[in-house]
């Protein structure tokens, strides 16, 4: 008994100490795995410069940008593809926040609470303050509007106004920040004279001559040698030209889901039991908008602006009457005449315009208009009240007269009022996009029959055994093909192909927006099959079928790029030798050029910024080289884009002497500061450690 006890005992001391080194090592994994979860997922969304940006904080700047553009838009339903692009909008913002800010610290830039108070209501206000506070129609800037949404940001108890207002000081407050920066960089531009000098020299100079040629094809590939080993050493040497980010390439096969016969019946009858109803109902538009996929249009339109099969029959049958259904672009439709009446082609009318610009002045303004409606109709001149009253600057001189209307001149509210609703003399309120109107129709002429027809729509959808069928045979397919031969040999439709998809792509070719199919590539071997992806209208079958990593490209992705420029090497190489082994033997351009069985060309008038040789194409080594020499003399080979170069200089013009470079150097720093406020952020991001980290999240 009592050696068991003893065993008991070490055993659980021996317990007690391996709990203690697995403990030790579950904390050391998660301490040497900076920002990931137990050393896998990353737990931040990145990183710039050792500066996470923590998922957190990533959600909540990205909210910030979809509740700002549903604010600017009046969009509150954002389609998948906008989501995703507003998204890499906040991570570039984010991104370039961190790197700037970094710079404005190291330099000491920032904004005093006193500059931007005046940049916001000071004399001389930012340009983003004065655009955004400018009245369209008279183009005037009302620093009054942008006190009085200041003073009013805490009566909105949503709190949306203070939040829209902050993200726009920030964004004034940033534009001041990267102004004094590129400023700071622009001043500090200087440009030595050696450097105008030699900029005058480039511009000015040019050089006649004469030369033989031996372009890459005077000898053919398959006389070149090429080895593995060539290819690497190549990519070694250009790992500029082979740099690649991590990408996913795959195949994809779709089964589309297409309604089948029973399904097109399911939607006509769906629209024959609503056909009573629809017929009865005196409140079209709530009907149409509650039922039916195409919108309600309460305008009248002639004979020539109504579309469909019936067109003609509508202009024959009684109001309250029902076509159909018909089918019509992959629809079942119901028509019903809701009115017939004539409309006149134009109108002639008058306006005053009430200005709204703050929540307060709206029932001010209204209380307004409905006292100056009832004078003009108690007897008073309506253009004298246009001419002190009336907002609108374009119309007050001529007592508001708006001239002829056309339909569809005018937005829709006062569209419907002018040719539908009223009738000559009548004078009455709309609310408008800028206030209230006050109008009179001073003259209209009803000629045109018009229609107002409502349509009760319905498409042709799958229904679940069409779709269970189409993901049955994806599946099915997906399951028995798990090769890339049998992939592509028993694919039941067309294989299409999207190349080179990027981790944070969201855009498949092909295909649309399909972020779960670029996730899965990444997370998929080389000649991975999926499942099946269900899409709007089919289910999709993937395989993966290459595969890189970010940094230099491996050889077998860039083989013959590779190749094909090993190969020009190596041509040049030779021919350069055979040239120079000539050049050797001859004393004169045309002797070499008999040996070469060449002709002579000649190149006049060439420089730094013109060096195009004619029939050949670029060629700036040739011409460098060319401004380098002493007349009469043979080059060596110049190995060019084109082929191989040997010239001889005719002569060279001299850029004309001058000694005050000031203008030189004047366009040198122009051309500099021009760069700095379109290139400095990109240089700044190719020198900072951006880590990304989306792909792992979205």
């Amino acid at each position: 008994m009592g050696v068991i006890i003893k065993i008991r005992n070490r055993l659980g001391f021996l317990l007690i100490a391996l709990i203690a080194v697995a403990i030790i090592a579950f904390l050391f994994m998660d301490i040497s795995s900076e920002g990931t979860a137990l050393g896998g997922r990353p737990t931040n969304v990145g990183s710039v410069d050792g500066e996470t940006i923590s998922l957190q904080d990533f959600e909540r700047r990205y909210q910030q940008t979809l509740d700002n553009y549903r604010a600017n838009t009046g969009q509150r339903t954002l389609g998948e593809e906008l989501t995703f692009s507003l998204r890499n909008d906040t991570w570039k913002e984010m991104v370039e926040q961190i790197i700037l800010t970094g710079e404005y610290q190291r330099l000491g830039i920032r904004v005093t609470s006193d500059e931007l108070l005046e940049m916001i209501s000071g004399e001389s206000p930012d340009p983003n303050i004065v655009q955004a506070f400018t009245n369209p129609e008279t183009g005037q800037y009302n620093p009054q509007e942008v006190l009085n949404i200041i003073q009013n940001l805490d009566q909105d108890p949503t709190g949306e106004m203070r939040a829209q207002w902050i993200a726009f000081e920030r964004f004034i407050l940033q534009n001041r920040k990267r102004e004094k920066y590129n400023n700071l960089i622009k001043h500090a531009v200087f440009v030595p004279e050696w450097q105008a000098r030699f900029d005058h020299t480039i511009k000015n100079e040019n050089v006649n001559f004469e030369f033989v040629y031996l372009p890459y094809n005077t000898l053919e590939d398959d006389e070149i040698d090429v080895s593995d080993r060539d290819l690497r050493n190549h990519i070694n040497n250009n790992p500029k030209r082979y740099k690649t980010e991590a990408t996913r390439s795959i195949d994809f096969v779709s089964f589309p889901i297409i309604p089948s016969k029973e399904d097109s019946l399911e939607s006509k009858n769906w629209l024959l039991e609503r056909k009573d109803d629809f017929k009865a109902t005196n409140d079209d538009s709530t009907y149409i908008r509650l039922y039916s996929e195409t919108a309600f249009n309460p305008a009248y339109l002639n004979i020539n602006q109504i579309s469909g099969k019936f067109t003609d029959t509508f202009f024959t049958m009684e109001p309250r009457q029902i076509l159909g259904p018909y089918l019509e672009n992959d629809k079942f439709v119901l028509a019903k005449l809701v009115d017939r009446k004539l409309i006149p082609d134009s109108v002639q009318a008058r306006h005053i315009q009430l200005n709204v610009n703050t929540q307060e002045e709206f029932t001010t303004k209204r209380e307004l208009a409905d006292s100056l409606l009832a004078e003009i109709k108690d007897g008073a001149s309506f253009s004298a009240i246009a001419n002190d009253f009336s907002d609108d600057v374009f119309t007050t001189s001529q007592g508001g007269d708006l001239g002829w209307v056309m339909p569809g001149d005018q937005f829709a509210t006062i569209n419907d009022q002018l040719f539908f609703k009223r009738e000559q003399g009548d004078i009455f309120i709309v609310t408008g996009q800028q206030g209230f109107h006050i109008i009179e129709i001073t003259r209209a002429e009803p000629s045109t029959e018009a229609v107002k027809v409502a349509y009760l729509s319905r498409s042709i959808r799958a229904g679940s055994e069409t779709e269970r069928s189409a993901f049955s045979k994806a599946s099915a397919f997906a399951g028995q093909n798990r090769t890339l031969e049998e992939f592509r040999e028993n694919a039941p439709h067309e294989i299409k192909s999207a190349n080179g998809l990027g981790q944070n792509d969201y855009m498949v070719p092909g295909i649309g927006v399909s972020r779960e199919i670029v996730q899965w590539a990444f997370r998929s071997r080389l000649h991975e099959v999926s499942g099946a992806f269900s899409l709007d209208d089919s289910y999709v079958v993937a395989i993966v079928t290459a595969s890189t990593r970010k940094g230099t490209a491996e050889l077998d992705m860039v083989r013959e790029q590779a190749k094909a420029a090993v190969i020009l090497e190596k041509k040049g190489e030779r021919l350069a030798e055979r040239m120079n082994t000539l050049r050797g033997q001859h004393q004169s351009i045309n002797q070499l050029a008999n040996a070469l069985e060449v002709d002579v060309k000649t190149a006049t008038g060439l420089g730094y910024n013109e060096n195009f040789l004619t029939g050949i194409g670029q060629e700036p080594r040739v011409v460098a080289f060319a401004a380098g020499m002493e007349p009469g003399n043979l080059s060596q080979a110049i190995i060019g884009n084109r082929g191989v170069f040997v010239i001889s200089l005719i002569s060279k013009q001299e850029a004309p002497s001058i000694t005050d470079f000031t203008t030189q150097k004047q366009q040198i720093k122009t051309n500099i500061n021009n760069r700095v406020d379109f290139n400095l952020l990109e240089n700044l991001k190719e020198t900072s450690n951006i880590v990304d980290n989306r792909h792992e999240f979205y």
